[in-house]
């Protein structure tokens, strides 16, 4: 039974490999690796729109990883995230258009650089902390924001700066198809990369120091050169996500490199959660889909009575700067650990209160909502009933025929209804799993000090 559940109960490791793995089951492990081969697909299942969201949390995901590692592993604080992001970008095009040198190594090389100039901040900044090392980032945010302005012959000054496409053996990855697969590669390649080095001596080296200094120091730790480190592996990063963005757009500005997109890689792992990586991917996905959420929301708002109204029409443009202030602020009030932890909560509920229950009773379940879905509507269950049925029977007639593409495709509902058939299997598991709960008198809910009756 332990082998297929997501975290088996008990502690079955007996040696340091074990217990440094990345995935803890194999069935996590399959998982991952099934996601990722179905997100292989998606170039030919999905649209351009959701494929520039998919390469947009790629590129703002690995610069947002190298923050987490520094605030969130390290214990230290940036305000500049942003400009090294910028100088990622600067520096790959540079490279490029200057010394003709291919973009598959501008990137690395990008990263390589960035890390250079974040250690050149990092080096004072290593030995101050609290406020002043967030004054001491900021400080580092505008004048990089200056350079940017100034430097003709790196940034273009003003004009900004192209980038070509990426291109390997000739091919050119200039399209949303294409750049799909290098974004998918950059990410999980960065994220494996990050979640070994926290598993490495820095890593633990890492969250010693953020744990507590001083404890770190007496075991032997210098402070000072892994949180310098600590800069470097978060502008390693930075360059990275950077160098993606610049050849992905294929052109560069100054102007979006502010201390607005610092606050916004800070809001991503505060949402995430910090000292997660799995975290700061839920953040990066968070932050991408809020301004296309808060835009529909702004459509319907002016579609109803109180969009004609002008001082409305006005606070509607404001809404996305406020809807990020307004997030981080209640994330730190009513989670402040993030979404990593209120995911690691759900999969603890769904574990004690939803499967374990459906296992041991899923036919009182499935009876229980079969005879509420026979009593509320019984005519649309009967030809529901005898629709499966005809579908089952031409499913087995194609298969004896062997035409296993007919089988596979007569168990299917019809594409047209596929939601509404989708809709009514979690409806049918609703009823079902609210008759177990009121015949056994279970209540998942029930208070600390109380205990459920067992079922």
């Amino acid at each position: 039974m332990s082998s297929l559940t997501m975290r088996p109960c008990g502690d079955f490791r007996t040696s340091y490999k074990q217990d440094n793995t990345i995935f803890e089951t194999s069935t996590i492990r399959n998982i991952a690796i099934i996601a990722i081969a179905l997100l292989c697909a998606a170039p030919y299942l999905v649209d351009a729109y959701y494929l520039t969201l998919f390469i947009q949390i790629s590129y703002l995901g690995i610069a947002a990883l190298g923050l987490n590692i520094l605030v969130g592993y390290t214990g230290q604080i940036s305000l500049g995230h942003g400009a090294f992001f910028g100088f990622g970008a600067f520096a790959s095009a540079w490279m490029n258009v200057s010394f003709g040198i291919p973009v598959v190594f501008c990137i690395p090389l990008a990263g390589f650089f960035t890390m250079g100039v974040g250690m050149v901040f990092g080096l004072p900044a290593s030995r101050i902390k609290g406020l002043y090392l967030a004054i001491a980032t900021l400080a580092a945010q505008f004048i990089l924001e200056d350079f940017f302005a100034r430097a003709d012959w790196f940034s273009g000054g003003s004009a900004g700066s192209s980038a070509d496409p990426i291109s390997l053996f000739g091919f050119a990855f200039d399209t949303d198809e294409s750049f799909f697969y290098v974004a998918l590669f950059a990410l999980v390649f960065m994220y494996i990369w990050g979640c070994n080095l926290m598993r490495s001596r820095e890593g633990r080296a890492f969250i010693a120091v953020r744990d507590h200094y001083l404890s770190a120091e007496i075991m032997g730790i210098k402070l000072n050169k892994y949180r310098l480190l600590s800069f470097g592996v978060s502008s390693f990063y930075a360059g990275i996500g950077g160098a993606l963005y610049a050849h992905y757009l294929g052109y560069v500005s100054a102007e979006g490199f502010t201390l607005f997109m610092s606050i916004q890689f800070l809001a991503m792992i505060i949402i995430g959660g910090l000292g997660s990586v799995k975290g700061t991917l839920m953040g990066v996905v968070f932050m991408v889909f809020l301004p296309e959420v808060l835009e529909g929301g702004v459509g319907l708002m002016k579609m109803t009575e109180w969009g004609n109204i002008p001082m409305v029409v006005d606070g509607l443009a404001y809404i996305k700067e406020m809807a990020i202030g307004l997030v981080i602020i209640l994330f730190l009030i009513f989670e402040p650990e993030g979404m990593a932890h209120r995911w690691a909560q759900i999969k603890n509920y769904w574990k004690f209160y939803v499967s374990k229950p459906f296992k041991e009773h899923w036919k009182a379940i499935t009876s229980g909502g079969m005879l509420a879905w026979f009593l509320i509507d019984p005519d649309f269950f009967i030809d529901s009933a005898g629709n499966l049925t005809e579908r089952v029977l031409q499913a087995i007639r194609d298969l004896l025929g062997a035409a296993v593409a007919g089988a596979f495709r007569g168990l299917l509902p019809d594409p047209d209804k596929l939601f509404e058939s989708i809709a009514g299997l979690l409806a049918l598991f609703a009823l079902g799993y609210a008759y177990l709960a009121w015949k056994r008198k279970w209540f998942p809910f029930a208070k600390s000090g109380t205990k459920a009756q067992s079922t």
